[in-house]
């Protein structure tokens, strides 16, 4: 398909508009905050690169697509959060090319196309850049991107686009398992989308080529302890998961619900376009992949499709105005808080880290565990500091990066106490009163914090990381 070059004022206005987004989000992206999700995406890939199997040698219910990735990028140029920080950000960056390739696509107007990506990247300022559910959300933008294109080759009436149509499928299906390997509900989700493009094409040899896609991607399974990564992956996220994070259903369904509405107002206005359609179906089924943990922040995840759809729709003049203000509403709160959020901080954040490069927080938190501790030795940061193991560059003395009581069952918490046992680290990083205590998902006095009453005494308390609380605790003399 081809460019278009600003040819007037105006273009040259929707030229420098996309520019001002791109440069605003890069800065406003670069910038943010590490949180433990971006700690336990690092640590993961830390410890891959270091020769661990998950799975078999630390506990971790997402694919592990993630780490292997983030672990090349470690063993090409040191695992530093600098270029992790960097190669996340370029990707990124790179997948607005499929989501305005999609655009065009739907055959949005250059204005409508910079207005959705705006969206798109305010959209993607609320969940940390470095983790495994970012990188799946930005796989799942190239997926559709291939979905649709393999649906319109398949449509196509020259003898070539038809072959073509068979490598477009074959692709398509490995591009939705590398998805799964990113993480799972999302994999599944568009899996069931492929397949249903596959069968409606009534093309067997393209059923077949998908199908071969999703098992060739899949074949690296077999490198894994099969029965911990079925117990990880899939026993446990059915039995704990849900449980802690669905009471946040409500956000979910209202946005199911816009989607709907959508779709209606699509079918009402006789929109025939099998891109939209496609996009539709894939929108839903992103919404219905984060159903066990359906916050906004997740939600910010498989809202993107929302944008391109609305401006797809051929609504009159009226009922466009009425619906793009209601839309409207909730995008310019989301974009003043983040935007004043963003300023109020800045300056602080210059001063502590002016090229953006480090994490001065967790960089001072691990020069207090270096300075008590020699390389390789294991240590043990709890309930949630997965961001000291890869910071510090300690390996952990159990196979829990993370233990969280409303998440983790009374058995992971004994086998991390076997683990403790085992290892017996000399030093154990606690952190009292924690953000995971605030926001209701983690009561300090677990069977760990017991056995570490138990079995270890405080020999200091870190000062300067306030409102944290941090305890360094080290072993009696002897086990009783």
């Amino acid at each position: 398909m081809s460019m278009e070059y600003p040819s007037s004022r105006a273009s040259w206005l929707v030229t420098l508009a996309a520019i001002a987004v791109a440069v605003v989000f890069v800065a406003m992206r670069w910038y943010a905050a590490i949180d433990p999700d971006a700690g336990l995406t690092l640590t993961a890939a830390w410890q891959v690169s270091q020769g661990l199997l998950p799975y078999r040698d630390f506990f971790e219910f997402h694919p592990p697509g993630a780490f292997y990735i983030l672990a090349a990028v470690f063993r090409v140029v040191g695992p530093s959060f600098a270029a992790a920080k960097f190669f996340s950000l370029a990707v990124m960056v790179l997948t607005a090319l499929p989501f305005l390739a999609l655009a065009r696509r739907l055959k949005l107007a250059p204005a409508q196309r910079v207005a959705a990506l705006a969206v798109w990247a305010l959209l993607a300022l609320q969940f940390p850049l470095i983790s495994y559910s970012t990188y799946a959300h930005l796989a799942s933008i190239w997926v559709i991107w291939l979905l649709i294109s393999a649906w319109q080759a398949a449509h196509a009436a020259t003898p070539s686009a038809a072959r073509q149509a068979v490598g477009y499928f074959f692709g398509l299906g490995m591009a939705v398992t590398a998805v799964g390997w990113l993480l799972q509900t999302r994999g599944a989700a568009l899996a069931l989308v492929g397949l249903g493009a596959a069968v409606a094409t009534r093309r067997p040899r393209l059923l077949v080529a998908y199908a071969g896609g999703l098992a060739l991607a899949a074949l690296p399974v077999l490198a894994l302890p099969l029965r911990e990564f079925w117990q990880q992956t899939v026993v446990y996220p059915a039995q704990y998961y849900p449980a802690a994070n669905t009471d946040n259903a409500l956000w979910l369904a209202a946005w199911l619900g816009v989607t709907a509405a959508g779709g209606l107002a699509a079918f009402a206005a006789r929109q025939r376009a099998a891109a939209f359609w496609l996009l539709w179906l894939s929108a839903v089924a992103g919404m219905v992949s984060i159903w066990p943990h359906a916050d906004l922040l997740y939600l910010s995840l498989v809202l993107w499709p929302l944008p391109l759809l609305y401006f797809a729709v051929p609504l009159r003049r009226v009922w466009r105005w009425t619906s793009g203000v209601l839309l409207a509403l909730p995008v310019a709160v989301l974009g003043v808080l983040s935007l004043s959020l963003f300023i109020t901080l800045l300056p602080m954040e210059l001063r502590a880290n002016p090229f953006g490069v480090g994490a001065p927080y967790w960089q001072e938190l691990a020069a207090a565990v270096q300075a008590r501790t020699a390389p390789g030795e294991p240590i043990f940061a709890t309930p949630t500091l997965p961001n000291l193991y890869f910071f510090a560059q300690r390996p952990n003395a159990t196979r829990f990066n993370s233990l969280f009581s409303q998440q983790y069952g009374p058995k992971h918490f004994q086998e991390a106490i076997a683990d403790l046992r085992r290892v017996r680290p000399k030093l154990v990083v606690r952190e009292l009163d924690s953000m995971a205590v605030k926001i209701g998902i983690h009561r300090d006095g677990t069977a760990v914090d017991q056995y570490l009453d138990q079995y270890y005494e405080v020999i200091a308390e870190l000062r300067g990381f306030a409102p944290h609380r941090f305890q360094l605790l080290a072993p009696k003399s002897a086990e009783e």
